[in-house]
């Protein structure tokens, strides 16, 4: 009788658990929809990052996502990754949906899935390689211009008398005069 009593207080736990997640959901998406038929955004067609970081600006935006749990200041740092991985897959507007999901995702009460790790992983493979792409190519462009400073020289080099530049040691006459006691040879021109 105990254990029948114990797996009904646990089922009763479950679902009112399940029934105040989904009030919770249904909540955030009535608020969010109402803010963006304010704004005059189409909830079918998404918004884009700009219309992105305005909207959390908005004092009710920022009121309505906190509410649900949400750090606004993380959603608004974390814009250029959100807008960044829906480039890689082919979009760049953020719709209601994935909004709504967003936020839910962002609470912090929400545990880390595996799911959640293989995304962060994803992201930072694809964040590591725009980077040493990037930096590959600056360092070529950067060797093309080296290169090119040193053909140039080359080139000068070919133009000037066949004399050797004076070496940074030998000084001339009426240069020998020494500052604050070092000595210095004075070579004469030859």
């Amino acid at each position: 009788m105990n254990m029948l009593v114990g797996v009904l207080v646990e089922v009763i736990g479950a679902i009112a658990i399940t029934e105040r997640e989904s009030v919770v959901v249904i909540g955030l998406a009535t608020e969010l929809r109402e803010v963006w038929e304010t704004f005059d955004l189409d909830p079918e067609m998404g918004i884009t990052q700009q219309e992105f970081q305005k909207l959390l600006i908005e004092p009710e935006v920022a009121r309505i996502i906190s509410v649900a749990g949400a750090d606004v200041v993380m959603l608004a740092d974390m814009s250029t990754t959100i807008f960044d991985d829906l480039a890689r897959d082919g979009s760049q507007r953020l719709r209601f949906e994935a909004l709504v999901e967003l936020v839910l995702s962002m609470r912090s009460m929400s545990p880390a899935k595996v799911k959640d790790i293989r995304e962060q992983i994803k992201s930072t493979r694809a964040m590591l390689g725009d980077t040493s792409r990037k930096v590959l190519r600056e360092m070529k462009e950067e060797m093309a211009a080296l290169k090119d400073i040193c053909e140039a020289r080359d080139g000068s080099d070919d133009d000037r008398s066949e004399s050797p530049p004076p070496s940074p040691r030998r000084r001339r006459k009426g240069n020998s005069k020494a500052s604050s006691g070092a000595r210095f040879d004075s070579v004469s021109e030859e």
